[in-house]
């Protein structure tokens, strides 16, 4: 074999070894159309109205993918994005209560005279239940 053989043999096998895995593209899964908020690689287990609680009120139950890159290390993340969501709508946060012990966490913002409410509560490994609702601030 020529040397310049040898060369491009070598610099095709490097270049193979060198190759990044490939991750299929994440799936985009609406949480609320009414505030824009998304979640990346979960699938919806349940959503509706919020039972004998004011109108507007409303509920989704989601998991993420065990195996997806996205998936939040705990609720405190998951609220940091859909806070940056919001913030990006031009909402601005007005509140933020957390409880580590039982993984809660209430997340108040604002935007001109109306406001909302956003409720995210981890229920077991992987799967968060959420609650958003308006309110005049």
């Amino acid at each position: 074999m020529s040397a310049k053989r040898i060369v491009l043999l070598l610099a095709t096998l490097i270049l193979q070894a060198c190759e990044f895995p490939h991750r299929p593209l994440p799936r985009e899964v609406v949480l609320s159309e009414r505030y824009g908020l998304v979640v990346l690689d979960a699938e919806i287990l349940g959503q509706g109205d919020v039972p004998d609680a004011p109108e507007g009120w409303k509920w989704v139950l989601f998991r993420f993918d065990p195996n997806s890159f996205y998936k939040p290390r705990d609720v405190e993340a998951l609220g940091r994005s859909l806070l940056k969501q919001l913030e990006a709508r031009g909402w601005s946060e007005a509140c933020w209560m957390q409880n580590p012990f039982t993984q809660e966490l209430v997340i108040r913002v604002r935007r001109r005279p109306e406001g909302a409410g956003i409720f995210v509560k981890h229920q077991r490994e992987d799967t968060y239940h959420l609650e958003d609702r308006p309110y005049l601030s």
